[in-house]
């Protein structure tokens, strides 16, 4: 197996472009993002929106609207191109469906590891230069990327082996902004290991012979006495 990981969650900061007036006057922009408070996504717009504040001494102040509070990413996103958002933190998989170049960020094992990913996002300027072009065409302006994290499960607990997880509910949550769509699936996994002793040809297309299901049924015996 090819070592790295199975997908890498990768967000571009985005804004619609133009420039802050330099008068001495206040001005308020907009960020708009899905994902709640404490998310590793949100702190680091927080962290944008404090270091702006810093740089312009405090003339541009950006209200951080977090929790999907704007609507969801396609919906912010596309909210910055009519220029009613100012800024927003948009995952690679539903930008994508405005711009199909940023799909190549969504393979798997694009990246080995976490160095490997601030190499290709930071290290270099070979695909800031490319999707500067590609997001500009489309009404939009590259602030910066963000390593939000590979895909995974996500527990209160620590996770080293598939051991780790058998018996443990399993829960799934999806929401819609706005819409009162709230719902939660779960499982606990019964995880079971399997050893193919033995594949046998069968007689007939589709069928097993005898003497396959007697051994069949002799091993499933076998598991459920080992409780596995």
């Amino acid at each position: 197996m090819r070592a790295g990981w199975a997908s890498v969650a990768v967000a571009v900061l985005l804004t619609a472009g133009g420039t802050a007036s330099s008068t001495a006057q206040t001005r308020e922009m907009t960020l708009g993002n899905v994902n709640p408070a404490k998310h590793g996504t949100t702190l680091a717009a927080d962290q944008f929106v404090a270091k702006v504040g810093e740089l312009t001494g405090g003339k541009l102040k950006i209200i951080h609207h977090h929790s999907g509070a704007l609507g969801g990413e396609r919906e912010v996103a596309q909210q910055i191109q009519l220029g009613t958002v100012d800024f927003g933190p948009i995952t690679a998989a539903p930008m994508s469906t405005l711009v199909p170049e940023l799909s190549a960020l969504q393979l798997p094992y694009l990246f080995r590891d976490y160095q490997h990913v601030y190499a290709a996002l930071d290290g270099n300027d070979t695909l800031r230069k490319y999707y500067d072009g590609v997001l500009d065409r489309k009404g939009f302006k590259l602030v910066a990327f963000i390593a939000a994290g590979y895909r995974g499960i996500y527990g209160h607990y620590p996770i080293n082996s598939i051991a780790d997880v058998k018996g443990k509910k399993i829960r799934v949550a999806t929401y819609r902004p706005k819409k009162r769509h709230r719902r939660q699936m779960g499982h606990r996994s019964h995880l079971s290991r399997i050893e193919i002793r033995k594949i046998t040809g069968p007689g007939k297309a589709g069928t097993r012979s005898g003497a396959g299901r007697a051994q069949s049924k002799a091993d499933e015996k076998e598991a459920e006495s080992d409780g596995t």
